[in-house]
């Protein structure tokens, strides 16, 4: 029941920040797949308000939402299980720094695999252009009317693997969210060791700032990559578009062509995203798992 009553708590806390930060992932998406040849924040922002109007902004956001949800359900349940398995095995009474590090790494795979399609299907959701009412029938080919027309449209064009051309990109994800949780973790046992209150809403904000902005210097390259090899497959066989024959291969020709400038495009929406998004999500977190504990078990953490 614990498992659940953190799962949801994460799914909850999740939703409630990426509905506050949303543009700035799109921004972010934007300017990593465009390269460094797609212009800057100003420009950037210019472009999605001129194709979309303000709603661009939020294009993409019900998949985004759901994707969130599953995620973040898939990993707060599978890192408190993993957690009490290691405490089991070890017979110790909390997780060191590198116990912290590797529950936060498996509970990642496990929700990485899961939850990859969704992931996915939210990427080309989010960067695709609106097709205008003269648009030749090509171009309206390539719309997605929603989820489940975008995952019909994947399937139909590039297979089952379509739905999972991003999960070597996606490790970057994976150890983005072990290293955060890990630094989390460790910076909340140290505050509570010092006080015997209860993490309040204003520390755990902080302290899921901090810890984001450490995992996503570290692991934002990655992140990049799976961002391109998710949204590759939606412009295949078009002229010009980038032809990949994998992760290795993308993540050479950025280089050959981009530098390393190339990796970090897009770094400063996406961190002031990740880091907002991430300080509200602990924050309604802490708050959400003590009420759904006195709920179910009749006792908080």
């Amino acid at each position: 029941m614990e498992g659940v009553a953190h799962g949801l708590a994460g799914a909850g806390g999740s939703i409630a920040a990426v509905t506050i930060v949303y543009p700035l992932e799109k921004i972010s998406k934007e300017m990593q797949t465009r390269g460094e040849g797609g212009g800057d924040l100003a420009t950037t922002i210019k472009r999605i308000m001129a194709e979309n109007g303000w709603k661009g902004l939020y294009q993409g956001i019900e998949s985004s939402l759901l994707a969130m949800a599953a995620s973040m359900y898939s990993y707060f349940w599978s890192h408190d299980t993993i957690k009490k398995a290691i405490l089991g095995m070890t017979g110790s009474e909390e997780l060191n720094a590198v116990g912290d590090l590797a529950a936060g790494y498996l509970a990642g795979l496990v929700t990485a695999i899961l939850t990859e399609p969704i992931w996915m299907i939210n990427t080309r959701l989010m960067l695709q252009k609106r097709a205008k009412a003269k648009a030749e029938d090509s171009e309206k080919k390539d719309q997605y009317n929603g989820v489940y027309d975008c995952a019909q449209k994947v399937y139909s064009k590039e297979g089952l693997k379509g739905f999972w051309k991003g999960l070597p990109g996606a490790i970057g994800t994976v150890m983005n969210s072990a290293i955060q949780l890990a630094i989390y973790e460790q910076l909340r046992k140290l505050l509570l060791r010092r006080s015997d209150a209860p993490i309040g809403a204003g520390s755990a904000f902080l302290l899921g700032a901090l810890s984001k902005m450490v995992a996503t210097f570290a692991t934002y390259p990655l992140t990049t990559v799976g961002t391109r090899m998710q949204n590759a497959g939606k412009d295949a066989g078009k002229p010009g578009a980038p032809q990949y024959s994998g992760t290795a291969d993308c993540a050479r020709q950025m280089l050959l062509k981009e530098g390393i400038g190339g990796f970090y495009t897009g770094l400063r929406p996406r961190l002031l995203q990740m880091v907002l998004q991430n300080a509200f999500k602990f924050m309604f977190y802490e708050r959400i798992v003590k009420a759904l504990l006195l709920i179910m078990l009749g006792h908080d953490a």
